[in-house]
């Protein structure tokens, strides 16, 4: 999934810039609502891959269940991303994404393991 997909299409936001064309708002402010509503979007798309039902499975190299999913790319809250760190949910994967990438690592011995997600 690319990042406009993950945003809402582009007819969505054409859509809800014309509703809020309609009801008067400044072009700045549309532009930032416009964002705050599709990050929003973003970020919730990115809590439903990471909290699927399917749950972290264990690390194949030490069997550790202390494992998180791997972020690839730039986050849009950076709050919310640092928090997620520091609480081990997440791992950052970095900005540069290939075809090998891991979709997993382990918190304990930093195995990284299963490809990821096209996204």
């Amino acid at each position: 999934m690319n990042d406009l997909e993950r945003k809402g299409s582009v007819k969505d936001i054409i859509k809800r810039e014309q509703e809020l064309l309609d009801e008067g708002r400044p072009e700045k402010e549309i532009l930032q609502l416009l964002e705050d509503e599709f990050e929003e979007k973003r970020i919730e798309k990115v809590g439903e891959e990471n909290n699927s039902n399917e749950p972290n499975p264990n690390c194949p190299e030490c069997k550790s269940k202390n494992v998180a999913w791997i972020f690839y790319g730039y986050p849009g809250d950076m709050e919310w991303y640092l928090e997620a760190i520091a609480k081990k949910e997440i791992a950052p994967g970095g900005c540069t994404v290939t075809d090998h990438d891991p979709k997993w690592r382990c918190n304990d011995c930093y195995h990284g393991w299963r490809k990821r997600d096209d996204d």
